[in-house]
C-alpha cells in the first residue's frame, strides 16, 4: 500500500462517522533502511496524517535516541487531539506499520509491511516548515508552539 492510499483509507474510513470525532492517531513504523532520514519521514507524515483529526496543530515535541534511529514526535491540537508517531529504522528486514485512531465512538486500526514506497528525497516546501519544527523541538530537547501551522482537507 501506498502512502497516498493509506490516508485516503483512512480519511473514507472516518468520513462514515463510525468513529465519530477522531481525538487521538497513534502510529508506529519501521523501515528496513539503517540509514533513513527519519526526521524527514516525521516531518511528511505529520503534514499529511494531522489534518485526519481536524484540529489546527499547536505544539510538537520531537525525541530521538543517541544513535538516531528511533524518533518520537507527540503532537497536540488547539482543541487538545493529540497524534503520537513512533519511527524506527534498521531493525526490521521489511517496513512495517500500525496506525490507530481512535474516536470517541470507536477505533481504527490498520496495519500492513509495506505502506512506505519511498524515502522522501525532496520535501514540499509546506512539509520544510514541519522538519524545521521537528528539528528545532530535537534541537532543544523542549516542546516547540507552532504558529502559522494549518490544516487542510487534503494535505498532499
Amino acid at each position: 500500500m501506498m502512502l497516498n492510499d493509506l490516508e485516503t483509507a483512512v480519511r473514507q474510513s472516518l468520513e462514515t462517522g463510525r468513529l465519530g470525532t477522531p481525538v487521538s492517531l497513534r502510529m508506529h513504523w519501521q523501515l528496513p533502511q539503517p540509514e533513513t532520514d527519519l526526521a524527514a519521514w516525521l516531518a511528511l507524515l505529520a503534514r499529511k496524517f494531522v489534518s485526519l483529526l481536524g484540529d489546527p496543530p499547536a505544539r510538537l515535541m520531537a525525541q530521538r535516541c543517541a544513535e538516531g534511529r528511533q524518533w518520537h514526535l507527540l503532537l497536540t491540537g488547539t482543541r487538545g487531539r493529540t497524534a503520537s508517531l513512533a519511527l524506527g529504522c534498521g531493525a526490521s528486514k521489511t517496513p512495517q506499520a500500525q496506525l490507530l485512531v481512535i474516536g470517541n465512538h470507536g477505533l481504527l486500526r490498520l496495519t500492513g509491511s509495506e505502506p512506505l514506497e519511498r524515502e522522501p528525497t525532496a520535501l514540499l516546501p509546506e512539509t520544510e516548515a514541519w522538519r524545521a519544527a521537528v528539528d528545532e523541538s530535537c534541537r532543544q530537547q523542549a516542546t516547540v508552539e507552532l504558529k502559522g501551522f494549518a490544516i487542510s482537507a487534503a494535505a498532499r
